[in-house]
């Protein structure tokens, strides 16, 4: 189970929270701006993949996105991947273009189903390896603790 810890909202933001402040976060890969914005990280919900192919024991998914659907700037992220049961992973993503959403899973084994892609941080600056990648991807997710807001009341 991913830990949690409490962060302050920031009302005294004088640009405040909006959708374009969001998008704007997003198309510059700014997760931490778009997760404190929002409240909670950026999430996708995923369909079933559209391929998979296996490389160097690594699965890479590629899922479509809906065209109207925000995505964060093209480049490597740590993502956790909820199941509807409630198990999670932790997985490398790579956005490239606007669709598909390419994933490398964690495991040595294809998985199914939908999931809730949760993206918790850009990986800058990791080796160009699949493998590189997932390992930079687990490293953010096993120290990353999911952050939990106070209501906010009335601004």
């Amino acid at each position: 189970m991913t830990a949690s810890h409490v962060v302050e909202r920031r009302a005294d933001d004088p640009t405040g929270i909006s959708s374009s402040r969001v998008r704007q976060a997003l198309a510059e890969g700014d997760m931490d701006l778009a997760t404190r914005l929002l409240g909670y990280p950026f999430c996708l919900q995923s369909g079933e993949a559209l391929a998979v192919e296996e490389f160097a024991g690594l699965y890479l998914h590629r899922y479509a996105v809906d065209d109207a659907q925000a995505l964060p700037a093209d480049g490597a992220y740590a993502i956790v991947l909820s199941r509807p049961d409630g198990q999670t992973l932790s997985a490398a993503g790579v956005v490239e273009g606007a669709v598909p959403l390419c994933l490398t899973a964690i495991t040595g084994r294809a998985f199914a189903g939908s999931y809730l892609l949760e993206f918790i941080a850009r990986l800058d600056d990791v080796g160009g390896t699949p493998t590189d990648l997932h390992d930079a991807a687990l490293a953010v997710a096993a120290s990353w603790t999911r952050p939990v807001y106070p209501p906010a009341g009335r601004l």
